[in-house]
């Protein structure tokens, strides 16, 4: 299918159109009596560029490889997905489709999935298992569609990856934060206080501040497909006065999120990444990840008398416990009296 010649919009380059308020490309080879179309950007500007360059190669596929596989998971499974879900398989599809993609299915094994994981892993362990399961996942899928009989991943050991249970202390978290810019000083506090994952924590509407307290829907819940979680986090004085500070903060920048940038846009969760791995680089506190913030909050609210379970969002209390109790330790007393002779 070739795409109509153009009308209007002519700067652009093939197969790129506006439509629904973005910049989308027109797949090549779009399922019969259907058009598959892939977002770019709402702008066109030099990210998109690279980004229609990249859609652009990679659906001059070769049937019958694996990238046509890929191309039409990304189509009729990922983009199902929680768009958080759905961005980190972009990341992760690109990885695999630069090792996998001009092979056959039927061509891969066990030996060149363990190669892939080593190999990979020496760098990115997490991402390494990731990528895996996705992979995995996608073989799955293709069973269903009659393109395989076997999933050469099925098997496959992961990367063993200890837990992490770094406690952050609160001069830690002090230093990091008085070094911080007001915006990131404001999204530490507040995930303090809540014990929110970041995720949840950008996606606070203003309509969520109500009058009993600030209504969270726990994300994590939609990306593992459940109903999601709802509780009213209630207001406390600190709380509050945080709030109003933020308000205060942007107030001259309309919006419909508590926190956001320019224009009233929400801000990523890489965006937010980036600022803080800046402020913890300039306080010489690098072993420091944004998500320990919640890890420090759950055992302060133990310890603090604080229904942890409550505050965590989580479906059962030995969840929480497995959570904390790994950046907890038990306090032993010693024998009192040394022996004299």
């Amino acid at each position: 299918m070739s795409p109509r010649k153009r009308s209007s919009n002519q700067y652009l380059p093939p197969r790129v159109y506006q439509k629904n308020g973005a910049f989308r490309y027109l797949r090549r080879n779009p399922l019969p009596g259907q058009k598959t179309w892939e977002f770019i950007s709402r702008d066109w500007d030099e990210a998109a560029k690279k980004r229609w360059a990249e859609l652009d190669s990679e659906s001059k596929i070769i049937l019958g490889s694996m990238n046509e596989i890929f191309a039409r998971y990304m189509t009729e499974i990922a983009q199902k997905k929680a768009p958080r879900t759905f961005q980190d398989n972009q990341i992760e599809m690109k990885n695999l489709k630069g090792v996998f993609g001009a092979m056959r299915p039927e061509d891969i094994k066990p030996k060149h999935v363990y190669a892939y994981l080593d190999k990979r892993g020496q760098k990115a362990k997490t991402r390494a298992n990731r990528e895996i399961a996705l992979l995995s996942h996608v073989f799955s899928i293709a069973i269903r569609w009659g393109i395989v009989e076997t999933n050469p991943c099925r098997d496959i050991k992961k990367i063993s990856i200890p837990k992490r249970d770094r406690y952050v202390t609160g001069e830690e978290f002090a230093s990091v934060r008085k070094l911080a810019n007001p915006t990131i000083r404001h999204i530490m506090d507040f995930a303090y206080l809540t014990a929110l994952r970041i995720g949840d924590i950008i996606d606070v509407h203003l309509s969520d501040l109500q009058d009993e307290g600030v209504l969270v829907e726990i994300n994590k819940s939609k990306r593992e497909g459940k109903n999601a979680k709802k509780y009213i986090l209630e207001w406390t004085p600190e709380l509050r006065e945080l709030v109003e500070e933020i308000r205060a903060l942007n107030k001259a920048v309309g919006g419909l999120y508590l926190f956001h940038g320019r224009g009233g846009k929400p801000y990523t969760r890489s965006g937010i990444q980036g600022m803080f791995r800046t402020a913890k680089l300039k306080a010489g506190v690098e072993d420091f990840h944004f998500h320990d913030i919640r890890a420090k909050a759950l055992t302060d609210a133990k310890r603090l008398g604080i229904d942890p379970q409550k505050l965590a969002g989580h479906a059962s209390m030995q969840m929480t416990e497995h959570y904390i109790k790994r950046r907890t330790l038990e306090k032993v007393a010693p024998i009192q009296e040394r022996i004299k002779g």
